[in-house]
């Protein structure tokens, strides 16, 4: 007799349900219990899919008739999300476990056995609520220092139309990465209020085209994509209005890279936002996917070089690296060995591609090298329990290795 997760096992003789209800699970829950099943190989049932609710009749079932199998988790996820009509880069797991390294959200590193995704897919209805309209929020951002502000976003803080700020100078922040599509940043500036707030991202598209802003907020904002003012709300001369919450409008992106910059003004208490850049689709039912191929990043040089976070960290092999134990509880020891002296450079980094603990850059000479570290951070205090990844550069060259802390 099958069982249901939500339903749990059968009766034990103390009457309990153990059940698994994978809809209480949140992003992280899901990244890290895949982490630490270390999977070899996956099988998805992609026989039916329940769509939302959407009346009083129930749910509509959508019978897909396949099986998905294949040792990357990540993939599968991807081709998954494919087959419903989402863009893979709109789901928060999928991101997030290529980004600790599970797997590879990457179309063009995905072989396909079989059926064609293009024939097997069948479009999904979106939720409907106010929540879960649009794709995921572009989650990655730096942000400047807070401004006092004052009734509206208008005044003049920074050449706005022309900016392309660098990580960690002139005011901004390194790489922040939000573990949510809510952009919190009333928590990052740790209360604050009466501020504006600036957050900048550069973004990739395939091809110059028409797409879709949308935006979840509630207080004053104002966007601008590659210099041009595209969206702006005033908080106070809208109070009530129906303006409030999400918001839609049309916008040109450039093939390539683009730059966008959001200007927030906190007057309420709450000044976080969300944001997408989707593709243009007339029915509210598949609205709000994201813009297909199209990349969030922070370009760390101004050049448009990719940096995206640990799934981007080039890794070479000339320099063996390597973290013991692992997983770390109280202390990790960092071992390498180099072919020659050479300027080397250890440091640890968050999922956000965020230095969490750096060991210093000196001239290190041929052989073994070791190095304890005590799981505290450069900001004291010992870092969260999660993944890092541990990034040994040696001249030229590079290694990484991913350090899970428990």
């Amino acid at each position: 007799m099958g069982i249901t997760k939500p339903g749990g096992t059968a009766l034990c003789p103390t009457g309990i349900h153990h059940s698994i209800d994978h809809r209480r699970w949140n992003t992280e829950a899901i990244v890290d219990l895949s982490n630490i099943a270390d999977i070899d190989f996956v099988v998805v049932d992609a026989v039916m899919c329940l769509e939302t609710q959407k009346t009083n009749k129930g749910y509509n079932q959508v019978r897909f008739n396949t099986i998905l199998a294949g040792a990357d988790p990540v993939a599968l996820d991807h081709v998954g999300a494919k087959m419903m009509g989402l863009n893979p880069d709109d789901v928060a797991h999928i991101t997030l476990a290529e980004k600790v390294g599970l797997g590879t959200n990457a179309a063009d590193k995905i072989q396909i056995m079989g059926v064609p995704i293009g024939e097997a897919m069948k479009r999904v209805k979106k939720n409907q609520k106010s929540i879960g309209k649009f794709g995921q929020s572009n989650r990655t951002w730096i942000l400047s220092q807070a401004f006092e502000g004052s009734d509206n976003t208008h005044e003049f803080f920074m050449d706005e139309a022309f900016i392309e700020p660098l990580p960690s100078e002139d005011g901004w922040s390194e790489p922040v990465y939000f573990f949510d599509d809510r952009i919190d940043l009333l928590s990052f500036y740790e209360g604050q209020s009466k501020v504006v707030s600036y957050a900048f991202t550069y973004f990739n598209s395939e091809q110059a085209q028409e797409a879709e802003l949308w935006l979840g907020t509630q207080e004053a904002l104002k966007v601008w994509i590659n210099g041009e003012e595209v969206y702006s709300f005033n908080s106070y001369s809208a109070y009530g209005d129906s303006d409030r919450g999400n918001k839609r409008g049309i916008v040109d992106i450039k093939e390539g890279r683009n730059t966008l910059l959001v200007k927030s003004l906190n007057t309420f208490g709450d000044y976080s936002f969300a944001l997408n850049i989707c593709e243009v689709e007339s029915d509210p039912l598949y609205a709000g996917n994201r813009v297909s191929g199209l990349k969030f990043y922070i370009d760390e040089s101004g050049t448009g070089t990719k940096l995206t976070g640990i799934s981007d960290i080039e890794m070479r092999e000339s320099a063996s690296l390597r973290c013991y134990p692992n997983p770390a509880t109280r202390f990790a020891n960092i071992s390498f060995e180099l072919e020659e002296s050479v300027q080397t450079s250890v440091e640890i980094i968050d999922l956000s591609g965020r230095v969490i603990k750096s060991f210093g850059k000196e001239e290190r000479s041929a052989g073994l090298h070791e190095i304890k570290w005590n799981l505290e951070s450069n900001y004291g205090g010992r870092v969260r329990s999660g993944s890092y990844l541990c990034i040994l550069k040696a001249g030229e060259n590079q290694r990484s290795f991913k350090l899970i802390v428990r």
